[in-house]
C-alpha cells in the first residue's frame, strides 16, 4: 500500500496525489462561497498503515459582491385582504419615518392614480432591497391634480387592535415571542370569525425568551398589540422582520443582541448635528392639609428640600396640591417631583448609512462625551434623488420603571462608590433588625443598599416560614428581569430560601452591569421545624456612611499635606554583582550620594539568581536562597545564603533598593 494523504475541508473529502517533481502532496479544494478562516482536518497514513493527523488553517477571500446603485425607489402596494400585488408604482419624493416612541407618519409622493386604500400594506424599494414595509393609512389629491400624497404608518400598526389579555403563562413558560405569535394567531389568521382572517400571514419564532413579567398595558383585561409590540422592542430587545415568502407575508420575531455602533460626531460624515435638553420640571411643590401646609424644594442635583433658601433650588414651575393628613403631605410633594421629565436627545443626519432601529450606539459628541444609548428612530428622505439621509433621534433615559431610585447609571455611580458593598444603613430607624417568634419572621423597619439600589422597609413586615424541617435563609431578592408598575414595586421582595440538606447557596447575578437578572442578599439563616425556628443566626452587614466619609476626609487631608506619598528623592536603587559558590557569596557596594547607613534602610533586595534577567527578592523558592543588604558605615555588605548548602555558581547581579527614614 502507498502513503495516503486525506484532508476534509468544509465537510467535503479530498485525496492528495503525491507529485514526485515537487516533492509534495497536492490537491485543489473547492472554495466557500463565505470568506472566512476554515479548518482543513488532514489524516497521513504510511506503508505500515500508522495514521499521522494535523489540523491547518486556511484563509478563504470571500469576491466581493459589486451593489449597482440607482436613484429609482418603487413602492409595492398589495391588497390588505389576499396580498395580492395591486400596483407597483415609481415614487417622486418621500419621507419614511419609523419611530417606536411616536409611531411617527411616513409621507410618500406619487405621480399615478392607484386602486389603493386604507390599510393596503406597502413596500417601498430601493436598489432592489425593502428599506420600508408599511400600511396605507389615507391618500389626499388635490382638485384632481396629478400628484397623491400617500400617509403610511409602519407595518407593525397592522397589530393596532386592543384585544383580550390570554395565554400569558407562555411568556415565561415558553417565550415572549411565542406569547406575540400566538397573540397574533389567534386574533388576525386563526379568528374564529374567519372573515377578519389574514390568510397570507405567516408568523415564524426565531428565539425563546423567558421572562418572568406580565404584560403591562393590561385595563380590565384588555390591551392593545401593537403597544405592547413596541414595549416588547424598547424592553426585551424584540425585533420584527417581514419579507414575501412563496407569495406569503412573513413575519419572523426574535429576540436579538446586535453589536454596538461607535458613532464620531466629529470625525463621521455626519451633518445636521443638534444636541437639545427637554425638561419639564416642578421645582416647587406647596402641599394644602387640614392643619399646617409642607412645602418641598428641588435642587439642582434632583434631591429635595424644605429649606426655602437652599442655595441650590432648581428653577422650574409651582405646583399646588391637597391631601387632607399632614403626615401624606410629603410623599404627594414627592409624587409630583417624580413625574418630572429630564429628557435628552441627539439628531444628527448621516449620509448613506443605514442603522436598523433598537440599535446600541456609543457617540462622542461635539463635546467629547461619550453616551450609551440605542437609536430610537430612523428618518429616510429623498433630495432630488441624489443623496439619502437618514436622521437618527436618541431619547437619553436609563430609567428604573416607575421608582424614583431607579436610574441603573445612578446605580452603578453608588455601587461604585461603596465598592460593591451591599449592606444595612446602622443610623436609620431600626436598622432592619430580624427577629423570631414560634414560625413567624419579622423585619423591622430600615434601609439597605444592594448593589447600588437602596430599598426602605417603611414599618415592618412579618413573614410565615412554615413548619417543615428545613435549612432557611431569608434573603431580599432584587429581581430586574420583573416590572415595575406605577403603584407596585415588583422589582424586589423578601424570599425565604430553603434546603434539606444545608442551608442553600443564594443567586448573586452582576445586575449592575447587565441591568438584568436576579441578585439575593442575606438578611438571616436558621432551621425550621414543627416545633418553630431554632439556630437563628443573623446575617446582616452593615453600612456605616458617616465612618464613610471620614475615611474620605482623611484621606484627602493625607493628600493635601502630602503625608500620604513619599517624594522620589527619599528613594536610591544600589546595583552590582556578587560571586556565588554553590548559593553562597557576597560583595560590599558604596551608598548613594546623600544615603548613609544612619538615615536609610534597605526596603528591598533582589538577586538574579537564574542569571536570565528576572529578580527573586529576599529568598529564592528554587534554590533555597536568602539574601540581604547589611548597611554598615561607609558600605553595604550584599550577600547570599544557601539553606540547603547548594545553589548555583558564577557571577549574578543584584539591586538594592534603599529608601531615606
Amino acid at each position: 500500500m502507498e502513503n495516503q494523504v486525506i484532508i476534509n475541508f468544509n465537510n467535503e473529502e479530498y485525496t492528495a496525489t503525491y507529485n514526485p517533481q515537487s516533492g509534495y502532496y497536492e490537491l485543489d479544494l473547492t472554495a466557500p462561497d463565505i470568506g472566512g478562516v476554515y479548518i482543513a482536518d488532514i489524516t497521513f497514513t504510511d506503508l505500515f498503515l500508522q495514521e499521522y493527523e494535523a489540523t491547518f488553517e486556511i484563509r478563504v477571500l470571500a469576491k466581493e459582491k459589486v451593489k449597482i446603485e440607482t436613484n429609482r425607489v418603487f413602492m409595492w402596494i398589495f391588497n390588505y385582504k389576499d396580498f395580492s400585488v395591486k400596483d407597483i408604482v415609481e415614487i417622486s419624493d418621500y419621507e419614511i419615518n419609523i419611530d417606536e416612541e411616536t409611531n411617527a407618519n411616513t409621507l410618500i409622493d406619487v405621480l399615478k392614480k392607484t386602486t389603493a386604500k386604507s390599510n393596503d400594506i406597502v413596500a417601498i424599494k430601493k436598489n432592489n432591497e425593502i428599506v420600508y414595509w408599511g400600511i396605507i393609512d389615507n391618500i389626499q389629491n388635490t382638485d384632481g391634480e396629478a400628484l397623491n400624497q400617500y400617509t403610511l404608518k409602519y407595518i407593525t400598526n397592522l397589530f393596532d387592535q386592543n384585544i383580550k389579555l390570554e395565554n400569558e403563562n407562555l411568556i415565561s413558560s415558553t417565550g415572549i415571542e411565542d406569547f406575540l405569535k400566538k397573540a397574533i394567531t389567534t386574533n388576525f389568521t386563526e379568528n374564529t370569525d374567519t372573515f377578519v382572517n389574514l390568510d397570507y400571514l405567516d408568523i415564524e419564532v426565531l428565539t425563546h425568551t423567558k421572562l418572568q413579567t406580565t404584560v403591562s398595558n393590561v385595563n380590565n383585561n384588555i390591551y392593545n398589540l401593537h403597544t405592547y409590540l413596541t414595549n416588547c422592542t424598547q424592553s426585551y430587545d424584540i425585533v420584527y422582520s417581514f419579507s414575501v415568502v412563496d407569495k406569503k407575508l412573513q413575519m419572523t420575531i426574535e429576540a436579538k443582541t446586535m453589536n454596538k455602533e461607535i458613532i464620531d460626531v466629529n470625525a463621521q460624515p455626519i451633518s445636521n448635528y443638534t444636541e437639545v435638553f427637554e425638561t419639564d420640571v416642578v421645582s416647587k411643590v406647596i402641599v394644602l392639609t387640614d392643619t399646617n401646609p409642607y412645602t418641598l424644594y428641588l435642587l439642582n442635583d434632583r434631591t429635595t428640600t424644605t429649606n426655602q433658601n437652599d442655595k441650590n433650588r432648581a428653577e422650574g414651575k409651582v405646583e399646588t396640591i391637597y391631601t387632607a393628613e399632614y403626615d401624606d403631605a410629603q410623599q404627594a410633594a414627592l409624587d409630583v417631583m417624580k413625574a418630572n421629565s429630564y429628557n435628552h436627545n441627539i439628531t444628527f443626519s448621516y449620509y448613506d448609512r443605514f442603522i436598523q432601529i433598537g440599535t446600541p450606539i456609543a457617540i462622542k459628541t461635539k463635546e467629547s462625551l461619550v453616551y450609551d444609548t440605542y437609536i430610537s428612530a430612523i428618518k429616510i428622505t429623498q433630495n432630488k434623488f441624489i443623496k439619502r439621509e437618514e436622521q437618527i433621534i436618541m431619547l437619553k433615559g436609563h430609567v428604573f420603571s416607575k421608582q424614583i431610585f431607579g436610574n441603573q447609571i445612578f446605580a452603578l455611580f453608588v455601587n461604585t462608590f461603596l465598592n460593591g458593598k451591599n449592606g444595612v444603613s446602622n443610623n436609620y430607624k431600626n436598622g432592619m433588625q430580624v427577629t423570631y417568634s414560634g414560625s413567624n419572621v419579622t423585619i423591622a423597619s430600615g434601609a439597605a443598599c444592594i448593589q447600588g439600589r437602596f430599598l426602605e422597609e417603611d414599618i415592618s413586615t412579618t413573614l410565615s416560614v412554615g413548619t417543615s424541617s428545613a435549612y432557611c435563609k431569608l434573603v431580599i431578592e432584587i429581581n430586574l428581569d420583573k416590572q415595575n408598575t406605577e403603584n407596585t414595586l415588583n422589582q424586589a421582595s423578601y424570599k425565604i430560601v430553603t434546603s434539606s440538606s444545608g442551608y442553600p447557596s443564594l443567586t448573586q447575578n452582576n445586575i449592575v452591569k447587565n441591568v438584568s437578572g436576579v441578585y439575593q442578599y442575606e438578611l438571616a439563616r436558621f432551621k425550621t421545624s414543627s416545633s418553630g425556628i431554632s439556630s437563628f443566626q443573623d446575617m446582616r452587614t452593615f453600612l456605616d456612611f458617616d465612618s464613610i466619609y471620614d475615611e474620605i476626609e482623611e484621606k484627602i487631608a493625607d493628600i493635601e499635606d502630602g503625608s500620604a506619598f513619599v517624594p522620589q528623592s527619599k528613594f536610591a536603587i544600589v546595583t552590582g554583582s556578587i560571586n556565588l559558590n554553590n548559593g553562597v557569596g557576597g560583595d560590599f557596594a558604596n551608598y548613594p550620594s546623600g544615603f548613609n547607613m544612619n538615615n536609610c534602610v534597605a526596603v528591598s533586595v533582589g538577586l538574579d539568581v537564574s542569571d536570565n534577567g528576572t529578580y527573586s527578592y529576599f529568598f529564592d523558592n528554587l534554590f533555597k536562597l536568602a539574601f540581604q543588604a547589611k548597611l554598615m558605615n561607609g558600605f553595604i555588605n550584599v550577600y547570599s545564603t544557601a539553606i540547603n548548602n547548594s545553589g548555583p555558581s558564577g557571577d549574578r547581579d543584584f539591586i538594592v533598593v534603599l529608601m531615606k527614614k
